[in-house]
């Protein structure tokens, strides 16, 4: 929870030295020349574009997650669970079993790596 609210003081604190800076080359714009405003206006157009583009890569996901995939391992984990269920149940070899149990705890590793990966993430600030 802290490092949540951490992430926002950073966040909203980079919003604030960037607006910070637009203000001040607003300013630095209204003091000088026909030259010298150009520079500041091209630099203003600069940090607002910068803004813009930060506060898009603070709202958009790194990535879509494979949530389809998610669904197929999910399935694919309730067959071996089955498939584990039966064989415990039934008098099968040894090596049967032990293959039973091991797909299951693969399929259980692969779930895990999957589900995480669904979990949604977000571009954080430096």
């Amino acid at each position: 929870m802290h490092h949540r609210h951490a992430h926002e003081g950073r966040v909203e604190f980079g919003r604030l030295y960037v607006s910070s800076l637009i203000a001040s080359a607003e300013r630095a714009a209204e003091r000088r020349h026909m030259l010298g405003r150009r520079t500041a206006r091209r630099r203003i157009e600069r940090l607002r574009d910068y803004a813009a583009e930060r506060q898009r890569s603070l709202t958009t996901p790194l990535f879509d997650p494979p949530r389809a995939l998610l669904v197929i391992v999910s399935v694919l984990w309730l067959v071996a669970a089955s498939a584990l269920a039966v064989v415990e149940t039934s008098e099968v070899r040894v090596t049967v079993r032990s293959a039973t149990n091991i797909a299951l705890l693969v399929v259980s590793m692969l779930w895990f790596l999957v589900a995480i990966l669904c979990v949604p993430t977000r571009r954080h600030d430096s």
